[in-house]
């Protein structure tokens, strides 16, 4: 079972749609799905799967962390997260901007 944590405020227009999501990964299965505003407030030694949903800085450790056999989901904005942790060499295009 993987311990997940969820990071990034909803929406304006996510806040109806977030009791489903919650709902959604109570169905998972997990060791338990921690929601959390803020980045820097992720015990990463304490979970195994890291869900980021808004553009948030990296923070120190989280490189580490992913080194170490963390796993990364970055959805929404916060797939930009990518160059600053030095995953990509440079942040996505978003879609239909060329």
């Amino acid at each position: 079972m993987r311990r997940l944590a969820v990071v990034g405020a909803p929406s304006e227009r996510e806040v109806e749609s977030l009791d489903a999501l919650r709902a959604w990964v109570g169905t998972l299965p997990t060791a338990g799905a921690r929601w959390l505003e803020s980045l820097a407030d992720v015990p990463l030694e304490q979970i195994d799967v890291l869900w980021v949903r808004n553009e948030v800085e990296p923070g120190p450790g989280v490189l580490a962390w992913l080194r170490a056999g963390g796993r990364l989901l970055a959805t929404h904005t916060a797939v930009r997260l990518v160059s600053p942790l030095g995953l990509e060499p440079h942040p996505p295009i978003p879609a239909g901007a060329t």
